[in-house]
């Protein structure tokens, strides 16, 4: 009798382990786009949470663009940012996502909004591209353009 009850519980184990091999290999896998698509969103999401730690965390630690902002000069204006009483609200009308091997480039058209209480106080409206690459804990910003000169100014005027 006990020969009989290992045999069924290695069969059981087997077909259990049969079924769990056959779901890790058919189950389909995000691709490149949906999971940059997922960081654009966990981007907007930040922005609007007021989440620095959140945003930065999607940043490579190689960030650098044409402006020579790297990521810590980067990091020192998301703070700025995010730390003001105003609402923040991203929307995003289009994303064009090009992806080449580890690289990608998204390129978003949208609106950013400032608002006080039920006054808005500033508007954005603009393309902004990303320079994405796949690192070892998935993709991460390594660039962007598109916004800087409008923003750069406006701390320049001491706005």
């Amino acid at each position: 009798m006990r020969g009989r009850g290992a045999t069924w519980a290695g069969i059981i184990l087997a077909i259990i382990a049969a079924g769990g091999i056959a779901w890790w290999i058919l189950y389909p896998r995000p691709s490149a786009e949906d999971r940059i698509r997922a960081l654009i969103t966990q981007l907007q999401r930040g922005v609007e949470d007021k989440a620095p730690d959140r945003v930065m965390s999607l940043i490579s630690d190689d960030y650098r663009d044409d402006f020579r902002l790297r990521r810590k000069d980067l990091s020192i204006l998301v703070l700025g940012a995010l730390r003001t009483r105003a609402d923040l609200a991203v929307a995003i009308h289009q994303s064009r996502i090009q992806v080449r091997g580890r690289e990608a480039t998204a390129t978003l058209e949208g609106e950013a909004s400032v608002s006080e209480g039920r006054e808005a106080v500033g508007r954005y409206f603009g393309t902004v591209t990303l320079l994405l690459r796949r690192e070892p804990g998935g993709w991460k910003v390594v660039s962007t353009r598109g916004w800087q000169k409008r923003v750069l100014q406006g701390f320049e005027a001491g706005e």
